[in-house]
């Protein structure tokens, strides 16, 4: 989706109102950014092909697997550790902090 120049002055002109309005502080707005890639054993390869033939090819790459990173830093210049998911099939209890508040 594309937005116009205006689109974007008019969407910052409230987003600075409504900090002003609500005497949000900088220590108090984030940015989150979450991008997914894959990890593991893949391999890069050249080939040359006949360009008369039509015959079509697709790459295939090894085992690899998808993991997600989720990024936030805060409008003062301080930042969140990342996030990083990895698929698994099951969860282990000393993976959760004991302090870890679940209400």
């Amino acid at each position: 989706m594309e937005a116009s120049k205006e689109e974007y002055r008019d969407y910052f002109q409230k987003l600075l109102a409504a900090i002003d309005e609500f005497e949000v502080s900088s220590e108090n707005i984030y940015n989150m950014d979450e991008t997914g890639f894959n990890i593991g054993v893949a391999e890069d390869r050249n080939i040359i092909v006949d360009g008369t033939v039509s015959i079509r090819y697709q790459a295939q790459g090894g085992h690899q697997e998808r993991v997600t990173s989720v990024d936030c830093i805060c409008a003062d210049g301080s930042s969140i550790p990342p996030l990083i998911i990895f698929t698994g099939a099951s969860i282990m209890s000393n993976w959760i902090p004991r302090d870890f508040d679940t209400s």
